[in-house]
């Protein structure tokens, strides 16, 4: 009994780590910053910058990732899985991804949720569905969304993130359980 209570303590300790890093800001989560990180404008028409948004999303798992459609944006989900030595975790990224026309292309905004549960000997704990609230994860999207719509010249991996935004860990909706590769490769 003492094992499980100690393996739920140390699972618990390691999704509220990974929920922290999706949940918790370098700086307050106010409406201008979520508008600056979540939103970007992109030099091309609207479907063109749609088109961008879902193969950016879609590559990440064609398998698992679900898509609902709307005349402008969509809804997907895509499934992951964590295991650690003493549990696992699972759930669902939520990418919402809205598109609209702007004097010099699209405005593109785009929000990911997080919902997880933690799995253990001891039982099964919710640990999360919250709004992602780090700017590498979006930063990623969005410069893959920008590859894809022929604006960046370099699609960015999950490595090369990792270097480029300095980030430790807060990229978890692009990279946790994606099989992403660069499409020129």
């Amino acid at each position: 009994m003492k094992f499980a209570s100690t393996a739920r303590k140390s699972l618990l300790a390691v999704a509220a780590a990974l929920t922290l890093a999706g949940c918790v800001a370098e700086e307050p989560w106010t409406r201008e910053r979520q508008e600056r990180v979540t939103t970007a404008t992109l030099p091309v028409g609207p479907d063109a910058a749609l088109r961008a948004a879902e193969r950016a999303v879609r590559e990440l798992d064609p398998r698992s990732t679900k898509f609902d459609f709307s005349p402008s944006g969509f809804k997907a989900t895509r499934q992951f899985s964590a295991y650690m030595v003493i549990a696992a975790m699972q759930g669902t990224y939520l990418y919402d991804v809205q598109v609209r026309p702007a004097t010099e292309g699209s405005v593109i905004n785009v929000k990911i949720y997080a919902y997880s549960t933690a799995i253990t000997a001891a039982g099964v704990s919710p640990a999360s569905g919250n709004m992602w609230q780090v700017d590498d994860a979006y930063q990623l999207l969005l410069d893959r969304t920008r590859y894809h719509a022929g604006v960046l010249n370099d699609w960015v991996s999950c490595e090369e993130a990792r270097a480029r935004y300095g980030t430790n860990g807060a990229i978890e909706p692009i990279c946790l359980g994606a099989v992403a590769r660069d499409p020129q490769k």
